[in-house]
């Protein structure tokens, strides 16, 4: 009776282990370094830069400053029906709610840069982010510490 080797079949099956392997390992390592990658962009991005307007506080870290309008600054800002502010501006609509002006509505005229918009639309804007809408550009503002605001 002869036997016959069976050593064959797993020496077969053997370089298609490594390759699965091999293989499995490379993947993992792909999305380990994709991990790496997005944290170290998400970390980035949530650091606030320091620069020397922004105070430190104990343990090296900065408060960051918040930015925000006067209310008697926004009220200086000029109000105007549609109807004489059309002569003035060239927009036909709101940028911040992108509905068009009708004649009895009311904008508020940006000084700076000219642009206007419906009142009970930028007035909002301007206390969460004291620019215009459009241009970017920054009105007259008060520059207040973190602190002062609470």
């Amino acid at each position: 009776m002869m036997m016959i080797n069976d050593s064959s079949s797993k020496t077969a099956s053997s370089p298609l282990h490594v390759g699965i392997l091999l293989g499995s390992l490379l993947a993992v390592m792909v999305v380990l370094m994709i991990a790496s990658y997005c944290t170290s962009r998400l970390s980035r991005l949530s650091v606030l830069p320091r620069n020397d307007n922004n105070p430190t506080v104990e343990g090296g870290g900065s408060v960051p400053s918040t930015v925000v309008i006067d209310e008697a600054v926004l009220e200086r800002f000029p109000k105007l029906p549609y109807s004489q502010a059309k002569l003035r501006i060239n927009e036909g609509n709101c940028s911040v709610c992108l509905e068009d002006y009708i004649e009895s509505d009311v904008l508020r005229l940006l000084p700076d840069c000219g642009h206007a918009f419906h009142l009970k639309c930028v007035d909002p804007w301007l206390r969460l982010r004291p620019t215009c809408p459009l241009c970017r550009s920054s009105p007259d503002v008060v520059t207040a510490s973190r602190d002062e605001l609470v």
